[in-house]
């Protein structure tokens, strides 16, 4: 468990492991990939502080959930 300098609980996290992935084929100048990210679907902060201007508030940003792209080239 991460604490942060003022130990307010809304902005602690607990540990996680994130899995990413990236699969790929390439013939001559083409190329094609499937990436994977957040495979494990941990729900993760991105960003977490206390809002300064709203006394007792705090901003949580979470990250991307589970997500994959296809990624395509071509070199000349």
């Amino acid at each position: 468990m991460v604490h942060r300098i003022d130990n307010d609980p809304r902005l602690v996290e607990n540990g996680y492991t994130k899995y990413d992935m990236r699969v790929g084929l390439s013939k001559g100048p083409w190329s094609v990939a499937l990436i994977g990210r957040n495979l494990t679907d941990e729900d993760t902060l991105n960003l977490s502080n206390r809002l300064v201007a709203s006394s007792g508030s705090v901003y949580r940003q979470r990250d991307r959930d589970r997500h994959f792209l296809i990624q395509a080239g071509y070199e000349f």
